[in-house]
């Protein structure tokens, strides 16, 4: 069995639009937040500040799915990679999904302003860095 006969997943065109849309409002309410010049003494939109709370929980998820999926297509003996097939592909979705919700919810903490700028820097991009690989891997 060579590669082109295995089963492919698709995610339907709906799907994708509809997060895109969903993606680009959350993006846009962010940008709006991140460029509106600070007030001395104001405080960031409760809810942003909320989701903020909740990246350092959300951070770790994707790279366990990353890693599993890693695990599993080198651990997996070559005979039984077409059964995996759908498995690790499901993996690195999942983990595609959780790591553009972690870099969300890292961008809405990042509005609190209570880390320093160098490692905030280095944290974010390495975030989007992940998130890009971790799509790139899909295709």
């Amino acid at each position: 069995m060579n590669i082109h006969d295995q089963p492919t997943f698709r995610i339907p065109r709906s799907v994708i639009a509809l997060l895109s849309i969903v993606l680009a409002a959350l993006l846009g309410v962010y940008l709006m937040e991140f460029f509106k010049t600070p007030v001395p003494g104001k405080e960031t939109f409760w809810l942003w500040r909320s989701f903020g709370r909740l990246h350092p929980m959300i951070v770790h998820f994707p790279i366990g799915l990353l890693i599993f999926a890693m695990v599993l297509e080198f651990a997996v003996p070559r005979k039984l990679k077409a059964s995996m097939y759908m498995t690790i592909r499901s993996l690195l979705i999942a983990s595609v999904g959780a790591s553009a919700c972690s870099v969300i919810f890292g961008l809405f903490l990042s509005l609190d302003g209570d880390y320093g700028k160098d490692l905030l820097t280095i944290h974010q991009w390495t975030g989007i860095a992940t998130c890009l690989l971790a799509f790139a891997t899909l295709y």
